[in-house]
């Protein structure tokens, strides 16, 4: 039995809720089934309320020692194997990076990464000297890297060469709705007078909401309903994003930060989920989207593009178009026999994308078994 420690700076409080923490949070529900695979995990929180810094890279590196400190003793008292370490991108990896050092140092573990970002220039720092030290770092300490993409990783080992192990592990939805439930929604979309649009993710500028919304005034003021699912706006899109959002009236829903009930009602309440994403690693809810029986509107950013096939599983548009953009959503509102047959093939895709896969597919990795 390996023993995994998982580690991660959990949000509390009124923290954002983002997809790193949602990932743990389902590993951590679902032990049982790491456990099938001969594997037992825990999580290891990075977070640490006694910190109390203005200044937030001072802060970082104060956070980074104090959790190393705590990380080292956590392995030695509990025997474990494995420190899985997940993480993102520039100053989130740097920190990473020297808690690996310092691990390394202390114990004989054998350390994982798995960087949670899909645009791999923008995963390193731009500081030339702190670039330099993570790709070092991560040659010296880290023993395997998971990646969300066949494309970053290509990358990546172009840059740290044969030192580093990589894999790739995509992400996975946990969704368990009856088939003829499913079967009910798909074949709703008929007979619906207005089509419903989905976004889900944090309201910013690189999610592409202010193109959503754009899209949205050159069509039919009765031919759909946009929900919004996310936190409240970034405030350098604060003025346009409300302007528009008064502009479009009552063909907008904002429901705030969903989960749990809330968010599957809001699924099977809408037909089309859009992602008009600058940047992407391969989100949650994409997956999540496809086990909902969703058509899908997407950008080519990311994995998207290595598991989603044009027109079968989505129609693509080019970030910040949003011609582009108004014309996908205009076809889903008139082509409602291509819609239902879009859900119903995102239906079957979903199922290889679960968590019991995942978590069988990471065990392996564990285990040596999977590149």
């Amino acid at each position: 039995m390996k023993r995994v420690l998982l580690c991660f700076k959990m949000p509390h409080g009124n923290d954002y809720v983002g997809g790193i923490a949602v990932i743990l949070k389902q590993y951590i529900e679902n032990k049982d089934l790491f456990y099938d695979n001969e594997v037992d995990a825990e999580l290891f929180d990075f977070s640490d309320d006694s910190v109390k810094c203005s200044n937030r890279h001072l802060r970082t590196l104060l956070l980074a020692r104090r959790a190393a400190g705590s990380l080292a003793r956590t392995i030695k008292q509990n025997n474990i194997d494995i420190v899985h370490i997940h993480t993102s991108r520039q100053l989130v990896l740097l920190k990473d990076v020297y808690i690996a050092s310092e691990i390394k140092k202390h114990c004989n573990v054998e350390i994982i990464f798995s960087i949670h970002y899909g645009d791999a220039d923008k995963i390193l720092p731009g500081n030339g000297l702190l670039k330099k030290y993570c790709i070092s770092g991560m040659k010296k300490y880290v023993d395997r890297i998971i990646f969300l993409s066949e494309q970053t990783k290509k990358e990546f080992d172009a840059i740290l060469g044969t030192d580093v192990g990589s894999s790739v592990l995509y992400t996975f939805h946990n969704v368990d709705m009856p088939a003829e439930r499913l079967q009910e929604k798909t074949e709703a979309i008929k007979n619906k007078d207005k089509t419903g649009f989905l976004f889900i993710g944090s309201i910013d500028r690189r999610k592409g909401i202010i193109d959503l919304l754009k899209a949205c005034t050159q069509l039919k003021d009765d031919s759909y309903i946009l929900h919004i699912c996310g936190g409240e706006p970034d405030a350098d899109i604060k003025e346009e994003y409300r302007a528009l959002i008064n502009r479009l009236g009552d063909r907008v829903i904002e429901h705030g930060y969903v989960s749990g009930a809330e968010k599957e009602r809001v699924f099977l309440a809408s037909d089309v989920m859009i992602l008009p994403s600058y940047g992407e690693g391969m989100p949650i809810v994409i997956m999540e989207a496809m086990a909902y029986a969703q058509g899908m509107i997407l950008t080519k950013v990311g994995a998207i593009p290595e598991i989603i096939e044009e027109r079968e599983n989505a129609l693509y548009v080019t970030p910040g178009n949003t011609d582009e953009l108004a014309a996908a959503m205009s076809e889903m509102i008139n082509d409602k026999t291509a819609l239902t047959a879009m859900a119903e093939n995102n239906i079957r895709k979903s199922r290889d994308y679960d968590i019991r896969s995942n978590i069988k597919n990471l065990c392996d990795i564990y285990k040596g078994n999977m590149e």
